[in-house]
């Protein structure tokens, strides 16, 4: 497996058979694809609301991975693209986009290291309007936008071919469970005061 605890023990002092292996998913089965254009799995409710999903991809030739929320429909949604077809490590970009019909606008990217053919970790939490990315669980965009995020998840891929797909595992969706007042924008922004002078400390 992959999702070794690599905090508490020497991963180099393991038997060869326990060492983490990239090109083995975390668990036995996962998901792939490849596609002429893009390809786009869809799944969950168009009334989610408030919730962070995550999941496991490796990419082994497709031009771009991603994963879709706040999905309305296969034409209405935002999506955390990567361009992680990489044959040395090097920065890469991460961008997310707001997709309307044929229309994509940027709302914002970032450029973080990846190596083809590894697996990582995608993330996203959504509240309303604000946005926080992750990567392999550590943030690397927090933004607002526009429009409140509602509706499903997906998986997506742009082009490869059968011997050079995307694969995808462990996806996961949670309520968030925790609202950030750290700044009194966002709570003046998502909260309404009925009583009181209300302030961030």
């Amino acid at each position: 497996s992959v999702r070794e605890d690599v905090d508490t023990r020497d991963v180099n002092a393991l038997a060869e058979a326990r060492k983490p292996q990239s090109e083995r998913s975390p668990n036995p089965f996962s998901v792939s694809c490849h596609a002429e254009n893009s390809g786009l799995l869809w799944a969950g409710n168009r009334f989610w609301d408030c919730y962070s999903v995550s999941v496991s991809t490796r990419n082994t030739g497709a031009d771009a991975v991603g994963l879709a929320f706040g999905m309305a429909d296969e034409k209405d949604y935002f999506l955390l693209r990567w361009e992680n077809n990489v044959r040395s490590l090097q920065a890469t970009p991460l961008e997310l986009i707001r997709v309307r019909g044929e229309e994509r606008s940027s709302l914002g990217r970032v450029w973080v290291n990846a190596l083809k053919d590894q697996w990582y970790s995608l993330g996203v939490a959504t509240c309303g309007t604000r946005v926080q990315v992750f990567l392999d669980d550590a943030p690397v965009m927090d933004l607002v936008q526009p429009d409140v995020v509602i509706g499903g998840i997906g998986l997506y891929v742009e082009g490869g071919s059968e011997e050079h797909e995307a694969f995808f595992d462990d996806v996961c969706v949670e309520a968030v469970r925790r609202l950030d007042y750290t700044n009194e924008a966002r709570l003046k922004r998502d909260a309404r005061a009925v009583e009181g002078k209300w302030d961030v400390q």
